[in-house]
C-alpha cells in the first residue's frame, strides 16, 4: 500500500508540475520597466510581464506607437501557438514585440540583454518612446519573412545595449519557419556588463568541470566494464555519464560553437541531440536499476523500455523538424513519465525487500527529481533563474559510482580471498602430490615418481626418436648390513647411497630415485650406453670408497648396477621393457660376483 501510495503521489506531481503554462492574452497595457542603477547593482533585470504582441508583420520600430495597429498583450516568456490560429499547428510566420524601458538618468554602468531562447530568429531595436530615434541593436540568427532567407539562431546570446536615458520601446522582431513553438521562450534579462562577463567566465568553467567530470566517470566506468564484462551495470553507467554531458554540452548552447557560422542544420540537429538525451537515458536508468536490484522488476518490462526508446530515437532521427517539437516531445514527456515510473516502483520495492543501497538510490533519484522541479519553476518565475538539473545529475552520478564503487570493492575482496584460497589448496595438493612421489627416508623420488617420470620420459624419446638409458643399483648384502648393523644403520646406508646419487652432475632432464627397498634408478633420457656406464662407474666407485660412521661404528658396502640402453618405437608399449632389460644386467652383476655393473647389450654379445 505504501509503495502504490507514493507512486500516486508521484505521477500526479509529475503530471502538475509537467503541464505546459499556456500563456493567455492580456488586455492590459504593456508593462515599463524601470533600468535602475540601484536595482542592477543587485542583480540582473527581469523583463518577464506584459509585452505587445503583432501577429503576421515585422512592424516597423517607427510604427510602435501607431494606434492603427493592432496589438495583443502577451506574457513573456511564452509561445505564440497558444495565442495563433492559422489553421496548422505549426504556425510559422512572423511577429513582432515591444515592451516599454525607462532608462534613469543616473545609468552610468555598461548594460548587456541576455536571451536564453527566442525561436528562432530576431533582430532588436531601441525606439525612443516619441518616434525620432531608432537605434538598431541585434541580430540573433537572420531574420526573414520567408523561409529561404531564415536562419535560427543560437541559443544564450547576449548583446551590449547603447547608452540611453529616458522611455524608449524595446522592439523585437521574430520569424519562425522551423520549429513547433515560436515567440520568446525563456526569460530577457538586462545586466550589467561587467558582471555579465564575469558570469561568462563563471558558467563555462563550473560547465566545463560537470562536463569534464561526466566524461571521465564515463571513462572510468567503461575501463571497468572492459576489465570485468559481466559488470553490465557499470555499462549502463557510463553510458548515463554520457548522455547526461551530452545534455549539458546542447543544453547550456556549446554545441553551435563548434561550427564556424550558425546554420539550420546545425540547429536541427541540436535539437534532435537534445531529444535523444532525454528518451534514451530514462531507458537505460531503467535498465541500471533493474540490474541493480536483480529481480524487482521484470525482465520484459526492461525489453519494452528499450524497445519503445529505440523507436522514438528512430522517430528523432528521421521526422521533419516542425513535427519533432509537436509530435515526438509530447511522446517523449510521456514516455519518460511511464519509465520514471517504472524507476520509482523499482526503488520503492527494492526498499520494501530491504535490499542493499536501496535508501541511497531512493535519495540520489530524490536529488534529480528536485533539480527537475527546481528548473521548471526557473522557467515559469520572473526572478528566479537559478538552474541545477545537470548539478543534480552529476551528484545523482556521484552516488550511483560510489555505490557501484562499494560493490566492486565488496567483489574485489571477495575474489582476492577466493583467489587466496584456491592458491593455498593448491599449495595443500601439490604439497601433497610431492608427499606422494617423494620417499620419505631418502628425499629422493619414490616408486610412484619414477613411474611418473618414466612416462614422459619415454613419450619424449619416441616423439623425438632419441635413445633412453637406464640404471637400476642394488645395494650387495643389504640383509645381512641389516642383521648385523640393525636397521638404523642399514637405513642410514640407503640415505647415503642417495646422497651419492644427488652429488652426480648429472643433465636437467636426469633424474632418480629409489625403486623400492635397496633398489635405486637412473633414468637419463637421450644418453648413449657408453655415458650412461660411466655414470654407473662412478657411482659404483664412490660407494666401494666410502666408509660411513655412524654411531662410532665404521660401515662399507657396495653396489652392483645394471644398464639398459634401448630407443622407444611408436607401438611399443610402455617403459617395463628397459626396466626387465636393466633388471637383467643386474642379476648378471651380481652373478658375477657383485660390486660391478653390468651393460645389457654387452649381456646379449656374450650369449
Amino acid at each position: 500500500m505504501t509503495i502504490q501510495a507514493a507512486m500516486r503521489v508521484f505521477f500526479l506531481l509529475i503530471l502538475i508540475l509537467g503541464s505546459p503554462f499556456l500563456r493567455a492574452i492580456d488586455l492590459r497595457m504593456a508593462d515599463e520597466f524601470e533600468i535602475d542603477p540601484t536595482v542592477l547593482a543587485e542583480h540582473a533585470l527581469s523583463l518577464n510581464g506584459h509585452w505587445q504582441f503583432h501577429w503576421g508583420r515585422l512592424v516597423n520600430p517607427t510604427q510602435v506607437t501607431d494606434p492603427d495597429i493592432q496589438w495583443q498583450m502577451v506574457n513573456v516568456p511564452g509561445v505564440w501557438n497558444d495565442l495563433v490560429d492559422e489553421g496548422s499547428p505549426m504556425n510559422h510566420g512572423v511577429a513582432t514585440f515591444a515592451v516599454r524601458l525607462n532608462f534613469h538618468s543616473d545609468l552610468q554602468q555598461d548594460l548587456t540583454i541576455n536571451f536564453v531562447r527566442v525561436s528562432e530568429a530576431f533582430k532588436g531595436y531601441l525606439v525612443r518612446a516619441d518616434g525620432t530615434e531608432v537605434i538598431s541593436m541585434f541580430e540573433g540568427g537572420r531574420l526573414s519573412g520567408q523561409p529561404e532567407g531564415h536562419v535560427v539562431a543560437p541559443d544564450y546570446l547576449s548583446f551590449a545595449l547603447p547608452q540611453a536615458e529616458g522611455h524608449y520601446w524595446l522592439v523585437l522582431q521574430v520569424s519562425k519557419f522551423i520549429y513547433y513553438k515560436g515567440g520568446i521562450r525563456s526569460p530577457v534579462t538586462i545586466d550589467i556588463n561587467q558582471r555579465r562577463e564575469r558570469l561568462g567566465v563563471y558558467r563555462p568553467l563550473t560547465h566545463g568541470i560537470v562536463i569534464g567530470a561526466l566524461i571521465y566517470m564515463a571513462l572510468n566506468h567503461l575501463q571497468i566494464f572492459i576489465n570485468r564484462r559481466q559488470s553490465t551495470s557499470s555499462l549502463l553507467l557510463s553510458l548515463a555519464c554520457l548522455f547526461v554531458a551530452l545534455r549539458s554540452l546542447v543544453g547550456y548552447g556549446y554545441f553551435e560553437g563548434f561550427f564556424s557560422q550558425p546554420s539550420n542544420i546545425v540547429a536541427i540537429w541540436r535539437f534532435r541531440l537534445e531529444l535523444l538525451t532525454v528518451v534514451l537515458p530514462a531507458t537505460i536508468w531503467l535498465h541500471f536499476y533493474h540490474v541493480l536490484f536483480s529481480g524487482v522488476l521484470p525482465r520484459w518490462v526492461v525489453q519494452l523500455s528499450w524497445t519503445g526508446s529505440i523507436l522514438l530515437t528512430l522517430a528523432v532521427l528521421v521526422i521533419t523538424p516542425d513535427w519533432l517539437a509537436y509530435v515526438i516531445l509530447p511522446a517523449e514527456q510521456m514516455w519518460l513519465l511511464i519509465n520514471m515510473v517504472g524507476i520509482s516502483y523499482s526503488v520503492l520495492r527494492a526498499i520494501k525487500l530491504r535490499r542493499p543501497d536501496a535508501v541511497v538510490a531512493l535519495v540520489s533519484f530524490g536529488i534529480v527529481s528536485i533539480g527537475v522541479i527546481n528548473d521548471l519553476i526557473s522557467t515559469r518565475t520572473a526572478h528566479y533563474d537559478l538552474y541545477i538539473t545537470e548539478y543534480a545529475m552529476l551528484l545523482f552520478l556521484l552516488l550511483h559510482a560510489q555505490l557501484l564503487a562499494r560493490r566492486y570493492a565488496i567483489a574485489i575482496q571477495n575474489e582476492i580471498r577466493l583467489i587466496h584460497d584456491n592458491r593455498k589448496l593448491t599449495r595443500e595438493r601439490e604439497a601433497a602430490e610431492r608427499e606422494a612421489t617423494i620417499d620419505h627416508l631418502t628425499g629422493v623420488l619414490n616408486r610412484k615418481g619414477l613411474e611418473v617420470r618414466l612416462d614422459q620420459a619415454w613419450n619424449t624419446c619416441i616423439r623425438e626418436q632419441t635413445c633412453l638409458s637406464l640404471l637400476i643399483i642394488d645395494a650387495d648384502y643389504f640383509k645381512q648390513l641389516n642383521d648385523r648393523y640393525g636397521h638404523l644403520k642399514g637405513d642410514y646406508a640407503l640415505v647415503f647411497l642417495a646422497s651419492v646419487m644427488r652429488g652426480l652432475m648429472l643433465r636437467s632432464n636426469d633424474f632418480h630415485g629409489r625403486w623400492g627397498g635397496e633398489e635405486f634408478m637412473v633414468v637419463m633420457p637421450g644418453a648413449v650406453v657408453q655415458a650412461a656406464a660411466e655414470v654407473a662407474e662412478i657411482i659404483r666407485d664412490s660407494v666401494e670408497k666410502a666408509v660411513l660412521n655412524f654411531e662410532n661404528e665404521h660401515i662399507r658396502f657396495t653396489v652392483s648396477i645394471g644398464v639398459s640402453n634401448l630407443t622407444p618405437q611408436p607401438g611399443d608399449g610402455s617403459w617395463k621393457a628397459i626396466i626387465q632389460q636393466a633388471d637383467e644386467a643386474l642379476y648378471e652383476a651380481k652373478a658375477r660376483g657383485r660390486n660391478q655393473i653390468c651393460v645389457y647389450s654387452d649381456l646379449l654379445h656374450t650369449h
